[in-house]
């Protein structure tokens, strides 16, 4: 039999019977959270129609056939993949085909804030004063980047003074960057957000550190408008070695986008395209895949983005985001921030993820709420050849349904029948239709 591929987030390709494109077109659609579907693409989908065929064949699992009284439970998987599982039964003349779509898919906002802050040259006349992060310098790459080391100042990098006949000397420069301002209360200094600006901070550094006398100190006046990469640092050195006030600019790097994701169990996927605020031409996009390791917290596993210029924007360990609010946070480290220069660059960052849809409103956000995993749904054929379909009581979910179409363009709409309790289950019985038609669960509007 031929097969058609099937993208898995987790095992790369599995194979799936070939013409059985609704279901990977819903598993799509619910990737890629196309139109208005997002709080409703969570559930386990029912594909069932009536048919005269009179034999029994089932295929795939897990599923069983019981003759007359045929029911059917099939559990969350726990992988996440486009998982199908198929299943095609005659019970009194009636055809069933049975689909399964477990999955869960919201959407959030990702932002990515460089914990490196690039300083463009200044000359004061007779030399050219310059920012690199390489000693020897092989590249003026303009990086101030951060030392994460407690009892020092914040960052560091080699200062340039390269004269007009190309002698350098270059000396270690230490300095404070501005992060205790954290206006939107986010987690994120302002001084790394281009929506948050400031004006006039004061800093302090040293220049020359490891001088065996003591080095000179530095002063820097930071000063950027909020909307707005592009900013002033006023440094001013009174040493022996340099004295006098120059004005640098420099430039922030941050990355966002709104993106759509899909969970099946505790497993999360989606594909990103962020745009860098301020330059939108420059762009990172991949896959992201994430892992619920609490309410409180997800990891992030390693991918391999890639830049506007193709590119590869990589990071291989595993990164825990913690939340707080609708807010994931952690420090990310990738190869190279920077792939333009020749050497690795601008490679520590802030990630961050915003997420503040609460469908359950149990105060967790519905990307790391265990809560948000829909309750497995039975499919039965009654001996008068009716349909019934029943779920926990455990949580109050509503029934929906729609034609055989999973696009995009799909419209689900409330089926208006009773539900009534049997068995400590909700229940709902209707006739067979007479056109294929799939049906889920989600959640009850909020009164």
């Amino acid at each position: 039999m031929k097969s058609a591929q099937c993208f898995s987030p987790h095992a790369g390709t599995v194979d799936q019977p070939a013409g059985e494109t609704p279901a990977l077109a819903g598993w799509r659609h619910l990737v890629h959270g196309r139109g208005t579907q997002t709080n409703l693409t969570r559930a386990y989908v029912l594909h069932v129609k009536a048919s005269p065929h009179r034999t029994t064949q089932t295929r795939g699992s897990p599923t069983k056939a019981f003759g007359r009284n045929m029911r059917i439970n099939l559990p969350m998987p726990s992988r996440l993949c486009p998982y199908r599982t198929s299943m095609r039964a005659s019970v009194l003349g009636l055809y069933l085909d049975l689909c399964v779509l477990p999955l869960f898919a919201g959407t959030a906002d990702i932002h990515l804030f460089c914990s490196s802050i690039e300083f463009h040259p200044v000359t004061n006349g007779v030399e050219t004063l310059s920012l690199t992060q390489f000693d020897p310098p092989v590249v003026i790459n303009g990086e101030l980047l951060p030392t994460f080391t407690e009892g020092i100042d914040s960052h560091v990098s080699v200062y340039l003074e390269t004269t007009a006949s190309g002698t350098q000397v270059k000396n270690l420069l230490t300095l404070n960057v501005p992060e205790d301002l954290d206006g939107n209360q986010d987690g994120v200094p302002d001084v790394y957000q281009v929506s948050m600006g400031h004006t006039n901070l004061m800093t302090t550094g040293l220049f020359d550190p490891e001088q065996p006398t003591l080095p000179a100190v530095v002063t820097a006046q930071w000063t950027r408008p909020a909307g707005s990469l592009h900013g002033t640092c006023e440094l001013s050195f009174s040493s022996a070695k340099l004295a006098g006030t120059f004005v640098h600019s420099y430039e922030i790097r941050e990355y966002s986008a709104s993106f759509a994701y899909t969970r099946a169990g505790t497993n999360g996927f989606a594909n990103v395209l962020l745009t860098r605020l301020g330059s939108p031409s420059k762009t990172l996009a991949g896959p992201l895949k994430f892992e619920i390791e609490s309410s409180d917290s997800i990891r992030i596993l390693g991918a391999t983005w890639v830049d506007e210029s193709a590119s590869h924007f990589v990071f291989q360990s595993p990164l825990d985001l913690s939340r707080t609010g609708g807010v994931y946070l952690g420090r990310l480290e990738v190869d190279d921030g920077n792939p333009a220069n020749p050497f690795p660059d601008y490679q520590n960052w802030i990630f961050q993820i915003l997420d503040h849809s609460d469908s359950n409103s149990d105060g967790t956000p519905d990307l790391s709420d265990p809560a948000t995993i829909p309750p497995a749904l039975s499919i039965r054929v009654l001996p008068s050849s009716q349909i019934e379909l029943s779920w926990p009581l455990t949580r109050v979910y509503v029934l929906v349904t729609t034609t055989t179409n999973l696009t995009s363009g799909a419209l689900w709409n409330v089926i208006e029948r009773p539900v009534t309790v049997k068995d400590n289950q909700n229940t709902i019985t209707f006739d067979a239709p007479p056109i294929p038609l799939f049906y889920r669960l989600t959640p009850n509007p909020a009164p």
